[in-house]
């Protein structure tokens, strides 16, 4: 005769069961005056307290960790995050620069041993109005506001759902990542001194002291934008954009059959499977005695398709007035387009010519 099947009884409903699990989450409460270092529950309990209270699944119980699982899926669905490759719980966004995982993947598993180093804090980080900041060391990485936005959204709804707290950010030096004991997010950088620049520009527009750590303030040029004409300024933004280590295959395309773009270039996107080459409608607009409308590019938006490009890009020797910047914001937010956009306006080109004297004499310095 087989030995008696042990009876176990559940410290949360009193039922005898077969079966109990002891939850770490309860380690040291008291009973009756008496510590308990972990409670032991039947799995019907420990169901019930799944959407009561943050469970980790450090219990390593299967039906815990399924459950997990399965609200990922469904807020990536909402996302529009899809399976990464064959990896059953971890999922990507349509551009390759946004992951997430449960954390029964391992990031060099999923990126590879060349992509992953040991995370750990960064020394520094910045909130900026387009780009978010870390410092390690002796690197500065930049990453898309928008992209950063959009993990901690899905992070929150974690938190909501009980399944993640006390998450924060890491960083290897090269990637960004948003952790806590259950999931694991990463966001790949963005390639572009210029961005920097950009940023900087920002900065000393908004708010100085909580940024000091990032930028070492610079005197701007102050050029003279009436000195070239129009085929002056679409020279000046191909070798600008030539200039630029990101940036290949420049070349102008203005004339009669054009469709509207000025010229082409192929930019080189970091991604988490490697460097991807997008190719960019730009359109120069050097307007000196008004800024740009959505309406100077409007009819573009209907032609990028057709140019079979991935991102329309607008450089201008002026501005762009809010409801431009608002329409560009919007494709870059919205999945239904096809491709992206981006513009530098003449705080931009100045930042970058900064670093680029031989371009400030060709164009600015008339003999």
């Amino acid at each position: 005769m087989g030995d008696k099947e042990k009876i176990f009884r559940c410290d949360n409903c009193g039922e005898e069961c077969g079966r109990v699990t002891k939850c770490p989450i309860s380690f040291e409460e008291v009973d009756d005056n008496q510590p308990i270092l972990f409670r032991q529950f039947c799995q019907s309990c420990c169901e019930k307290f799944l959407s009561q209270t943050f469970c980790h699944g450090e219990c390593a119980e299967d039906f815990v960790i399924e459950w997990q699982k399965e609200v990922l899926f469904l807020i990536c669905g909402d996302f529009d995050l899809n399976k990464f490759k064959g990896f059953a719980d971890v999922y990507i966004d349509g551009a390759h620069t946004m992951m997430i995982s449960h954390s029964t993947h391992k990031v060099e598993d999923v990126l590879g041993k060349s992509k992953h180093d040991d995370f750990d804090y960064p020394d520094a980080t910045y909130k900026g109005k387009e780009f978010f900041l870390i410092k390690k060391g002796e690197k500065i990485r930049l990453f898309s506001i928008n992209l950063v936005n959009r993990m901690e959204r899905i992070f929150s709804i974690l938190e909501d759902e009980h399944l993640i707290e006390n998450w924060t950010y890491y960083t290897n030096g090269e990637l960004l990542m948003l952790g806590g004991r259950t999931f694991w997010g990463i966001i790949a950088p963005n390639i572009g001194e210029e961005n920097f620049y950009r940023e900087e520009e920002k900065f000393n527009e908004r708010e100085i002291y909580s940024g000091l750590k990032f930028f070492k303030l610079r005197a701007v040029n102050r050029l003279d934008w009436s000195l070239l004409n129009d085929e002056e300024f679409e020279k000046l933004c191909c070798d600008l954009l030539s200039s630029l280590e990101r940036f290949e295959n420049v070349k102008r395309t203005g004339g009669i059959g054009d469709l509207g773009k000025d010229v082409e270039a192929t930019e080189k996107i970091e991604t988490f499977y490697g460097i991807e080459r997008r190719k960019w409608i730009v359109q120069c607009k050097h307007f000196q005695a008004r800024k740009v409308n959505r309406s100077d590019f409007e009819d573009l938006i209907n032609l990028v398709s057709s140019h079979k490009a991935d991102g329309l890009f607008i450089i201008t020797s002026n501005e762009l007035n809010p409801s431009a910047k608002k329409i560009l914001s919007d494709i870059n937010e919205d999945d239904k387009y096809p491709f992206k956009t981006a513009y530098w306006e003449k705080s931009d080109i100045e930042k970058i010519l900064e670093d680029k004297q031989g371009l400030i004499k060709r164009y600015f310095i008339k003999q």
